[in-house]
């Protein structure tokens, strides 16, 4: 009978062990899991800031561009009223013309960098999207693989 208790005693201390390492195991991929998931949340605050910083870039390209528009329109303006008072109208004609080659040429240049702006800010929310995509994957997953741990320590508990 004592031989008996004693390995019964053994086997019950080895199956707790058993029982241990498993939990041991799960406890370690769900703290692994949720080390990926902080990365992952890390890595879109980054990216989320850095299409800020983009954002704000655009935004100070527009108004520096519409700032340039407003003074070249000004000069147009000033060449007009002197080319209408009559003095050296050639001379201010050639230099209306030139302004507004310079203005024309402006304008295109400018045009050009509001659409590769806007090029650019439509790539990041794309990206932006795929991101909290994969982020409700990720965090689905945790959610999942933590349900299933209390439901592996319930189980367990109740032996």
């Amino acid at each position: 009978r004592v031989g008996r208790e004693a390995e019964e005693s053994k086997v019950n201390r080895l199956e707790a062990a058993k029982i241990m390492s498993d939990i041991q195991g799960r406890v370690s991929a769900v703290e692994r899991r949720e080390k990926e998931a902080r990365q992952t949340e890390a890595e879109e605050t980054e990216r989320r800031k850095k299409r800020e910083g983009e954002e704000a870039k655009i935004s100070q390209s527009r108004e520096d561009l519409e700032r340039r528009m407003r003074e070249l329109r000004e000069q147009e303006r000033l060449a007009a009223e002197h080319l209408a008072k009559g003095t050296t109208a050639e001379h201010q004609l050639k230099v209306l013309v030139v302004r507004e080659e310079r203005m024309r040429e402006e304008s295109e240049r400018a045009h050009s960098m509001l659409e590769r702006a806007e090029a650019r800010e439509a790539a990041a929310e794309a990206k932006e999207r795929q991101l909290e995509r994969e982020s409700e994957v990720s965090r689905r997953q945790t959610e999942e693989c933590t349900r299933k741990e209390r439901e592996v320590a319930y189980s367990l508990e109740e032996c």
